[in-house]
């Protein structure tokens, strides 16, 4: 399983190495535009992800979407809406 972050323009990530998290299970990697997670096996119910960022712009930004996809099952997938985001000094 496969989910992607894209982030809003306005943030960055606050640096966490790539790698594999052995006590939640997925394997994870930021790039410049979207945070990655890689899962083996997703069980049924609510996951939460969260990873911190900072703001380094003053504006009013798109979300981005978050995409889920099964890897070997294309056709298994689901996105989010777009949020608004406001970043004010």
């Amino acid at each position: 399983v496969h989910i992607k972050d894209a982030r809003p323009s306005g943030v960055e990530p606050i640096y966490q190495p790539s790698g594999y998290k052995y006590w939640q299970g997925y394997y994870f990697t930021s790039k410049d535009a979207s945070t990655n997670y890689f899962y083996d096996n997703l069980k049924k119910g609510l996951t939460e992800l969260e990873y911190e960022v900072k703001a380094n712009n003053v504006g009013v930004f798109n979300s981005g979407i978050t995409t889920i996809e099964c890897m070997y099952e294309p056709s298994v997938s689901a996105r989010s809406e777009n949020k608004v985001l406001t970043i004010v000094p």
